[in-house]
């Protein structure tokens, strides 16, 4: 079996292999939301240019709570290639360092997270982000940011929107349970644009949908996260409805490669980075199923327990496709399976480590 950090190193090596990454070269780099799902991948990628390639790349990765054993960034901590700083991005900051390049991707992104935390999750979307501009305004108004929004605030599209473009003004409620995150993205991104527009800096938006791989634990509580559960202890997935809900997951290196290239190349401001394989949840459910060998048990009907979800997330992934020359690459059976080896090492890792 390989180890957890041997199936991510697979995939950041992938990624290298098809980017070039000589603009990065000898750059100032901050991260924030270095923990997270994406911000995981962004380190590991940064970590493995200079061990690697010798770049010569400095990176200062922003966390909001303590490195664990059960940390994404966890075998990272002692990396001589990276400094990673525990901040509360809820709070204003003021950044003194003039980074060439800045990656905002801290935030509440699960929908346990964001719900429990209402709050929160509007002021690191907001206070979080506008405390960079700010900063960078004064210190390095040159630096390139990118800036991770989310395809959550397109709403629930209607029909004629789908594949859903980066020109879609969006159908949303304030009064929605999710309101407190897809509004704050949504501003996020207004104060983006005018930062753009006013003061001329090289921001980029990017609008993730359904990222998944290593580093989505069988303790998350999306959709993927619970079916590998389920798979894994009872060797049956026990839906809640019938999974007639459609989705277009995307796997983490694929993302990463299409975040990187908005980074350093892109000619627009805002892009969709996503994957254009449409699956049912019903279908998703199958094939973990046939990976692991679990049953699936559909639920009765359609059922309203994921509380204000779109029934269709598709992105329209022309524009970055178009302007890059390059499709995602890992389907979503070979990407769940990396997933689920990844997790069961993990597993194995920690186990480890409690008797060590």
């Amino acid at each position: 079996m390989k180890s957890s950090q041997e199936i991510i190193f697979e995939d950041i090596k992938w990624v290298i292999e098809k980017t070039d990454f000589s603009p990065l070269a000898g750059k100032r780099i901050l991260l924030t939301g270095a923990n997270g799902l994406i911000g995981s991948y962004f380190a590991h990628l940064f970590h493995y240019l200079n061990e690697n390639l010798k770049i010569g790349l400095k990176a200062d990765l922003i966390t909001r709570s303590e490195i664990s054993p059960k940390s994404r960034i966890y075998y990272l901590k002692n990396s001589p290639h990276l400094k990673i700083i525990q901040k509360d991005l809820s709070q204003y900051n003021v950044y003194t360092e003039p980074y060439d390049y800045v990656i905002h991707s801290a935030g509440y992104a699960t929908p346990a997270a964001f719900l429990k935390e209402p709050l929160q999750t509007i002021d690191v979307n907001y206070i979080g982000l506008k405390s960079i501009f700010e900063s960078f305004v004064k210190i390095n108004p040159q630096a390139r940011i990118l800036y991770l929004s989310s395809s959550e605030i397109y709403g629930m599209p209607t029909p004629e929107n789908f594949p859903t473009p980066e020109t879609y003004a969006g159908n949303s409620s304030v009064t929605s349970t999710r309101a407190c995150y897809v509004e704050s993205k949504r501003l996020a991104e207004v104060i983006t644009l005018h930062y753009v527009k006013a003061y001329g800096l090289a921001a980029k938006i990017a609008r993730p949908a359904l990222s998944y791989g290593p580093g989505m634990t069988f303790d998350d509580e999306r959709v993927i996260g619970q079916f590998m559960k389920k798979a894994n202890e009872k060797k049956v997935i026990d839906m809640i409805d019938d999974g007639r809900d459609l989705r277009c997951f995307c796997y983490l290196s694929d993302v990463l490669r299409q975040l990187v290239n908005v980074l350093l190349f892109a000619k627009d401001t805002i892009y969709n980075v996503g994957f254009s394989e449409e699956v049912s949840i019903r279908q998703l459910a199958g094939i973990i199923g046939e990976l692991t060998g679990a049953k699936v048990i559909p639920g009765p009907g359609k059922t309203t327990a994921v509380i204000d979800a779109p029934s269709r997330v598709h992105l329209n992934l022309s524009k970055i496709q178009n302007e890059f020359g390059f499709k995602p690459a890992i389907s979503l059976k070979e990407g769940l399976q990396r997933t689920i080896d990844w997790n069961l090492s993990r597993i194995t890792e920690l186990n480890d480590l409690v008797l060590s």
